[in-house]
């Protein structure tokens, strides 16, 4: 899998509290540079492995057009030839099973 960047943020993406157990999660983003999209499920099973990613989503570049336009934003068509948004993988990110030592083994991948 060849990243440009990732990030994960540190912000609280969703919490829920129940009696028996409180889950909080983050978001995190891998940003996919020249990605060969036969590997999706190959990579999505990879990055599943990790125990504190408990969801990974491929976003097309088409995808992420769509998300960014419902998001309010303008519509580059008209300007530009190409998409300028990259394919990637969104995660989401268990805080409560993840800690610096699992963070420094994600990074060496």
């Amino acid at each position: 899998m060849k990243c440009l960047l990732i990030i994960v943020f540190p912000v609280l993406f969703n919490a829920c509290h129940t009696e028996t157990k409180k889950y909080t999660h983050s978001s995190g983003v891998i940003y996919l540079d020249n990605y060969d999209t036969l590997n999706i499920n190959v990579d999505k099973k990879f990055l599943q492995e990790f125990p504190f990613i408990k969801k990974v989503d491929f976003i097309s570049k088409e995808a992420a057009k769509e998300k960014y336009i419902g998001q309010g934003n303008q519509d580059w068509s008209k300007v530009l030839e190409d998409n300028p948004l990259p394919e990637s993988f969104e995660l989401l990110i268990d805080i409560d099973d993840f800690n610096e030592e699992k963070a420094a083994a994600f990074r060496t991948v």
